[in-house]
């Protein structure tokens, strides 16, 4: 979902750049903002004892992250990192939801988004646990088809 930058900066929010790798939050940190991309990519990992990481989203310029623990005042269950130099618009979670709750076209989308998002989560967990490797990639590109409405 992408939120109209002007609508975000009347409510309080300012954008800040990130470096290419730099953390923007830690899983387990209090969920006190809303994130919206500008400009770059963001990756949202959990990172294993032994260094390795598993990668639960990677979100594009115009996309917001990290805002489901807003709704159920949890911590972030993952870290966020820039994967290039980036530009994010932060919005706090007190002027976030003011806002919703003064547009509900705003909030009909967020609810959308947030529905979309856990519809896919469940999608894709089916596929990892049931299906053999090659049926995995099949069903990854069919979703990337989907997502990019290719022919």
């Amino acid at each position: 979902m992408q939120i109209d930058t002007n609508i975000l900066i009347a409510w309080g929010g300012v954008s800040k750049r990130y470096k290419k790798n730099q953390i923007i939050f830690y899983e387990d940190n209090q969920a006190l903002f809303y994130y919206q991309i500008v400009e770059g990519q963001v990756k949202m990992i959990n990172l294993h004892n032994d260094g390795s990481e598993f990668i639960q989203g990677i979100f594009y310029e115009g996309s917001c992250f990290g805002e489901p623990p807003l709704f159920i005042d949890e911590p972030y269950p993952c870290t966020a990192v820039a994967q290039k130099d980036s530009v994010i618009l932060i919005l706090s979670k007190t002027s976030f939801f003011k806002m919703l709750l003064d547009d509900s076209k705003l909030l009909n989308q967020m609810t959308l988004t947030l529905a979309r998002r856990i519809y896919n989560k469940t999608v894709t967990a089916r596929e990892l646990i049931h299906n053999t490797p090659e049926d995995k990639i099949l069903a990854f590109l069919k979703s990337k088809k989907k997502k990019y409405e290719c022919q």
